[in-house]
């Protein structure tokens, strides 16, 4: 158990170093990840407007970052709760494989983000 909370310490560690970088890079430079798909179709993706959203919630500007993209930041949490309790699972059980609830879960947040994509998109 100590070496699966270890690993997951680590892994937590790293996002969290390449997030700063990330986020140091965009903040200074205004150099950004541009979205393949926006890029490729012109359509907003489901994701399209997260690195300014999350840029915003580091800056404690909530009303931009809903702005830049509203079904993200409404999820974010939930996400995050079925990113923890998965990790908990982990460390005790050493399996990452979900159960049914948070396959639930995933799904539904898939088809928000899905549905998202498309109204997104609507004129």
């Amino acid at each position: 158990m100590k070496n699966r909370l270890k690993k997951v310490i680590e892994n937590i560690i790293i996002l969290l170093i390449l997030g700063t970088v990330y986020a140091v890079l965009c903040l200074f430079t205004g150099i950004g990840i541009p979205c393949p798909i926006k890029l490729i179709t012109g359509l907003y993706c489901p994701g399209c407007g997260v690195s300014r959203m999350c840029l915003s919630i580091i800056k404690l500007d909530f009303r931009s970052a809903y702005h830049y993209n509203q079904c993200l930041f409404i999820l974010s949490p939930f996400i995050i709760i079925l990113l923890i309790i998965t990790g908990i699972k982990y460390v005790i059980t050493g399996s990452a494989k979900p159960g049914i609830f948070i396959d639930i879960c995933l799904y539904i947040i898939i088809f928000i983000l899905i549905s998202f994509g498309i109204w997104r998109n609507l004129p």
